[in-house]
């Protein structure tokens, strides 16, 4: 039952408002720029425990 792989597929997506969502709910605000900036870089490394 194995399927190829297309590697053009998302398999998972956050998006700027996604972020922006949590960071609402974690911290009562929106990210400014440079913060948004930072989450994508720690976000991209796998280093942010995303819910």
């Amino acid at each position: 039952m194995n399927k190829c792989i297309e590697k053009d597929n998302v398999a998972f997506s956050i998006s700027e408002a996604d972020v922006q969502s949590a960071a609402m709910e974690n911290i009562g605000r929106k990210l400014a720029d440079e913060e948004m900036q930072i989450a994508k870089k720690r976000i991209g490394l796998g280093a942010v425990d995303w819910h």
